[in-house]
């Protein structure tokens, strides 16, 4: 549906001039990666207020997701009877996929959380008898993406439009734990789509609120062992990095000239170099929710984590993890018969993938879904099953083609956590008319704001 109105159309024009003049400089990338623009400001009530931040503290509470799986991991990795355990066993060759022998030597190192972490959520559609709102879709531990459009665009549309700004900015954050000190963030070469958002929303609004980082790319980031402050950015120095992304493995970072030379995982390790967000790769691997919700209720699992994890925590997080079953070689064949008798009822992912890529949602769609259960069957440790959320779509206003429409769309709710108290750092939503709700060139970002305290 399509409507005239002048404010609502002058304020998102404005916005839209802005955002894509500061993004990309050219046609071809604005028509690639652009996204729709709304001026709506998403009303959450205190109920799911409650939830998300139940959720955020079972991100980060001693015995939760992160400090659970880094205790885990550690002892696997240190420990060749444990690796030798049936159950061990399963979960370190699911843990370890996706990890190139460079970082290896780095997980789990100093057992350090890092500074924030992202849930992706689902919004439920049936609260009724109880129901509770959310569902956890996945949860990450070593990203730094969408920094830039939360501290750059959406936080201060959310400003425009309503005069606040919910939470805390990523930039506030940062600065707390370095304060004076630069700090670089890192963008790897096989992820220069992040680029223009670090460079031209992140980084303007850090040195507005007077912190010193610097956007770096493999190339533009040097080196410089045995100094007090090895990394080097042009004329800036220093001795903290947001992140260490996934490098190129024949890039100097990685291999530097010289026989001997150290690369910046030897930094990292030997503590020359300090980095908010670890590069813990194991921290996004979708197995580890396969694990915790022990979809098939199998009781060596159970067994298993409550050696690393709180069991009280393990609850909570159940409470909001969809069923979900690590595909393994003991159980693929069970899990074959359950696709094969209510294929719709599941999800299937690969447990190391990005975006909406490795993600089959219906036996109706042309996601590969075929060729990932054959794979599956001869691969069983890179891939989850997750039960299907059933999603309402929900009614936003946005832009589209240079007119306001009210459209019904799908969400996925974007929950930053904490270091700390584990509390809620900021959060948003990303809306598209299709299913597979991700952040391409036809979803929008909204801001959010709790209903007021009565």
């Amino acid at each position: 549906m399509g409507i005239e109105n002048p404010v609502l159309n002058q304020l998102i024009n404005s916005q839209k001039t802005r955002l894509e003049g500061s993004l990309w400089s050219n046609e071809s990338d604005r028509e690639k990666y652009r996204f729709e623009l709304s001026p709506n400001v998403k009303l959450f009530n205190r109920e799911q207020e409650n939830e998300l931040r139940e959720i955020s503290s079972a991100v980060y509470a001693p015995g939760g997701f992160l400090h659970g799986s880094l205790k885990m991991f550690s002892a696997l990795k240190e420990s060749d009877a444990l690796k030798g355990s049936l159950t061990g066993g399963m979960i370190w060759k699911s843990l370890s996929l996706g990890i190139n022998k460079y970082e290896l030597g780095v997980q789990a190192l100093f057992n350090q959380l890092p500074l924030f972490a992202r849930c992706d959520l689902m919004l439920q559609s049936d609260q009724s008898a109880g129901q509770i709102y959310f569902q956890i879709a996945e949860i990450e531990g070593d990203k730094s993406h969408g920094m830039g459009y939360y501290d750059g665009f959406i936080l201060l549309n959310s400003k425009e439009i309503i005069g606040q700004i919910p939470g805390t900015t990523f930039v506030e954050a940062i600065k707390g734990a370095v304060g004076d000190e630069t700090i670089f963030l890192l963008v790897g070469d096989s992820e220069r789509f992040y680029l223009a958002e670090m460079e031209k929303l992140l980084q303007p609004a850090a040195r507005q609120a007077g912190l010193k980082l610097t956007v770096a790319t493999e190339e533009s980031l040097k080196i410089n062992p045995g100094q007090n402050y090895p990394l080097e950015v042009g004329r800036s120095k220093s001795r903290w990095l947001v992140n260490i992304p996934t490098l190129n493995p024949n890039g100097h970072l990685v291999k530097p000239a010289g026989a001997g030379g150290e690369n910046i995982y030897d930094l990292y390790k030997d503590g020359a170099v300090y980095c908010l967000i670890p590069p813990n790769r194991f921290l996004c691997n979708k197995s580890l929710l396969g694990v915790i919700s022990n979809g098939l209720n199998d009781p060596m699992i159970d067994q298993w984590l409550q050696e690393y994890f709180k069991w009280s925590t393990i609850q909570t997080l159940r409470k909001y993890l969809p069923t979900t079953i690590l595909v393994t070689k003991a159980n693929k064949n069970e899990v074959a018969g359950l696709l094969q008798k209510e294929g719709d009822k599941w999800v299937i992912k690969k447990t190391v993938s990005s975006g909406a890529k490795g993600v089959s949602l219906t036996n109706n769609g042309n996601d590969g879904r075929g060729t990932m259960i054959a794979d599956l069957m001869t691969a069983p440790a890179s891939y989850i099953l997750q039960l299907k959320v059933e999603q309402t779509p929900l009614p936003f206003w946005h832009t589209e083609s240079g007119h306001l429409n009210h459209s019904l769309m799908y969400t996925r709710v974007e929950l930053y956590s904490q270091y700390g108290d584990g509390g809620i750092l900021t959060v948003g939503i990303t809306a598209r008319k299709s299913k597979a709700v991700h952040v391409q060139k036809d979803a929008i970002q909204i801001p959010v704001r709790f209903a007021p305290t009565q």
